[in-house]
């Protein structure tokens, strides 16, 4: 809500300068205005309707009665006399406007704004005018104010209505919504508002849409997600910073599959007692269980190829000073745990911070931009390259390599910490996704103790080797061999370096490879000038020069990832709510694969599940439309759905069976049977 007022004001203050230029630029209004009438004659007794009729330019627009993120509701100003009586504005279904990254709710084109007039029985049979002063902004790059006066007279002997005019006013009447009578009801948390509505008659709903009528209270940018099952129409919207009442009032505009479309204006009282939702794994976790499992996920996370190298040579580096120095070995576990917990800590306050700012995130979000994926692929390189001894420069990225092994230092223990988070953001482990959900459910300071818990259980193997001694008989004897392993350890390094080049490629594109294999080719340069000089000031200068240089080659990259393309592989169809909708309606079963370039749990579960033949068979066999929400990189409408699921990463398996039963999430991890049994069970 505070951003979207600061950017409001901006908006206004750039709203001042630009009409005066305007006008002098084009004496012609934005709008083209005119006051209407549904009949000339109104007899004491009688009413009818008045109606303003806006015609904007191209890609201008006005606004709703709820204005979204931005915007001012047009106002008319009616004069009349005593025995005439003029009713508030009837405003039509709006449309969804994005402009300048914020929401709004507003009309293009053409809009008539309709009012109620009656005439008083003991009115005088005579003539009268009635006069109208509205006011309204319109916007498309810059937002100008306008404002038009009209005079209408009605009961006049040479008065007429134009049959054009009556006609637009009834098609307008056919927009407005109507009171709803039935069931409904509203719930909400400190993250989500579920909204359900009973459906007059079990019709099978091709779209939906909800238009909250008090600003404020649902975040406008996330698209509504809506189910239909249990004949009712169920909405989960992610809620605002306004001040939640006893009643929500919205307007609802759905299109059922044989075409037919209603438009309510619902007033749904709020239900403590929790509704009736999908299957939506992680929803009933309570905060106990929340920790546990973020403790159980960071704990599987030490077994990723990107932090089990650093992992092991942290615990080998335990075995040559086990011994004589039991002490320094529990110092230094404890800063490689406060590095881990700094870390998580850190990535969880951007996290929230984001949250709260009104942007619908998740984890993982870091690494949907490109630039963070390229100084990751370089972090990456850096420690390839120094494990297998291509050099041994001390202090960078916390000792890694030599001081890994040797660990003289509590600062390098720390740092390796920092390093095992950076490279563990890359994946989800079993258990992840449900916790971090919960999580972000919750105000920030425990939504920062699941995180923590998460990073606790990163760093409690070595943390239980430092200070557990009979865990530490279990370790191999030093010798010559480390040094071989750690060369050997070396090369999942530099495999995660590649993989996460491919997903650069995804991202940014061609371009933006080109640029950071030329940082790699430069780091390489750079390592061996430092191996084959002696003097520690060109080390220096040759250290400050390989931050310039992958500083620049990152900043030639863009910050925003490439559109995400409209093409699918041969197996899936790219997600879109419409599709999702569409074949809903048509009452085919749908199976939604939520994943990502950079989710290593993804691309196991399409390796050992999804992608294999016999699943593909199934799919077949049972007609089912196997849809790829691809959140490689940032994208509003999947986040959107993941959220609907108490989702904030990937991966999300979900599986919409034929005519419209309710959905079923499937676990993170998959196997060949795991899918076919929830594709019968749900059949």
């Amino acid at each position: 809500m505070i951003r979207n007022m600061l950017v409001y004001a901006v908006l206004l203050l750039g709203c001042l300068a630009p009409v005066t230029a305007s006008a002098q630029a084009d004496s012609d209004p934005i709008t083209q205005t005119e006051l209407i009438t549904s009949s000339a004659m109104l007899a004491p007794g009688e009413s009818g309707w008045l109606g303003l009729r806006m015609r904007f330019r191209d890609d201008w627009h006005s606004y709703w009665q709820n204005p979204g993120d931005s915007g001012i509701p047009t106002t008319i100003a009616w004069d009349a006399p005593s025995y005439v009586t003029i009713g508030p504005i009837h405003w039509p279904v709006p449309e969804r406007v994005d402009f300048s990254g914020l929401v709004n709710f507003g009309y293009h084109h053409e809009v008539i704004l309709l009012a109620p007039i009656s005439v008083a029985e003991d009115a005088p049979k005579e003539a009268f005018t009635v006069h109208a002063k509205a006011n309204w902004l319109v916007c498309k790059d810059i937002c100008i104010p306008e404002g038009s006066e009209h005079t209408i007279e009605l009961n006049a002997p040479h008065a007429s209505s134009s049959a054009k005019d009556s006609t637009d006013i009834q098609t307008t009447l056919k927009q407005l919504p109507a009171p709803y009578k039935g069931e409904m009801h509203f719930q909400y948390n400190d993250r989500t508002v579920e909204a359900v509505i009973a459906l007059p008659d079990t019709k099978r709903i091709r779209s939906a849409h909800f238009y909250p009528i008090t600003p404020g209270i649902i975040e406008n940018a996330p698209l509504p997600m809506w189910e239909q099952y249990d004949g009712a129409l169920h909405f989960t919207l992610q809620r605002g910073s306004g001040t939640m009442g006893e009643t929500m009032q919205a307007v609802v505009h759905a299109t059922f599959a044989d075409g037919s479309v209603f438009i309510w204006h619902v007033a749904l009282p709020h239900q403590s007692a929790p509704l009736p939702t999908a299957d939506k794994a992680g929803a009933s976790l309570t905060f106990i269980q929340a920790i546990i499992m973020a403790l159980i996920g960071g704990l599987i996370l030490n077994a990723m190829p990107c932090v089990l190298p650093i992992l092991a040579l942290k615990v080998l580096a335990i075995s040559k000073k086990a011994e004589h120095a039991p002490a320094a070995v529990r110092i230094q576990g404890l800063a490689y745990t406060l590095g881990v917990l700094v870390s998580f800590a850190t990535l969880a306050a951007i996290l929230i911070a984001i949250q709260q700012a009104g942007t619908a995130v998740g984890w993982g979000f870091q690494l949907q931009s490109p630039i963070f994926v390229a100084v990751l692929v370089y972090i990456l390189f850096l420690v390839g390259l120094n494990l297998s001894g291509a050099f041994t420069l001390p202090s960078l990225m916390g000792n890694v390599g030599n001081r890994i092994t040797q660990q003289d230092n509590l600062v390098g223990s720390f740092m390796t910490g920092v390093l095992a988070a950076i490279v563990a953001t890359p994946c989800t482990a079993p258990f992840m996704a449900p916790a971090i959900g919960v999580a972000l459910a919750q105000p920030p300071v425990l939504a920062l103790l699941i995180f923590l818990s998460l990073g606790l259980g990163l760093a409690l193997p070595y943390l239980l080797i430092s200070f557990v001694p009979a865990l530490r008989g279990w370790l191999p004897k030093p010798g010559a061999w480390m040094e071989r392993f750690k060369q050997l350890l070396a090369f999942p390094m530099y495999a995660a370096a590649a993989w996460l080049l491919w997903v650069l490629s995804l991202q940014a594109g061609d371009l933006a490879l080109a640029w950071t294999l030329a940082g790699l080719i430069f780091t390489g340069f750079i390592v061996w000038w430092i191996v084959a000089t002696q003097s520690r000031f060109t080390v220096l200068l040759l250290i400050l020069a390989l931050f310039a240089g992958l500083t620049f080659s990152v900043l030639q990259l863009p910050n925003e990832p490439a559109a995400r393309s409209a093409a699918a592989d041969a197996m899936y169809e790219p997600f879109s709510m419409d599709a999702l909708e569409q074949y809903r309606a048509e009452g085919k079963p749908v199976f939604v694969n939520a994943t990502a370039a950079w989710c290593i749990t993804c691309k196991v579960n399409e390796r050992v599940a999804l992608n294999r033949e016999s699943t593909q068979q199934i799919f077949d066999a049972m007609g089912v439309t196997l849809l790829k929400a691809d959140w490689t990189s940032q994208d509003e409408e999947i986040t959107t759905f993941l959220a609907s699921f108490e989702r904030n990463g990937v991966p999300l398996y979900v599986y919409y069976p034929a005519d419209g039963g309710s959905p079923q999430v499937l676990p993170q991890l998959l196997t060949q049977e795991i899918v076919r049994e929830a594709l019968q069970n749900k059949s």
